[in-house]
């Protein structure tokens, strides 16, 4: 039985490369809509910008940039981060 440190890294592992994974497919799915990148035009009323954005989706709400963008740095780094313990772990 792995002990529960190992446990713990590999769920983090498993963690940040989900988050990763899913903004990047975020990204895929809003440059094949060519709705990439999300942005709000000057001018424009938040109603306007749901009705736009309901519609360019097919009914779905346009995530914002910057959350895709936080969302795969953070995923990356905690990745990395579990790969650099688990190797660490291993060397012992």
């Amino acid at each position: 039985m792995p002990p529960l440190p190992v446990i713990l890294v590999e769920f983090l592992l498993a963690f940040g490369a989900a988050l990763f994974i899913a903004n990047a497919t975020a990204i895929v799915r809003l440059r094949r809509e060519q709705n990439w990148p999300p942005y709000r035009p000057a001018g424009m009323a938040d109603g306007e910008l749901q009705e736009m954005s309901r519609t360019a989706s097919r009914g779905r709400p346009v995530p914002s940039r910057g959350r895709i963008l936080i969302g795969l740095v953070i995923g990356l780094s905690v990745s990395l981060w579990s790969v650099a313990t688990l190797l660490n772990l291993g060397s012992r």
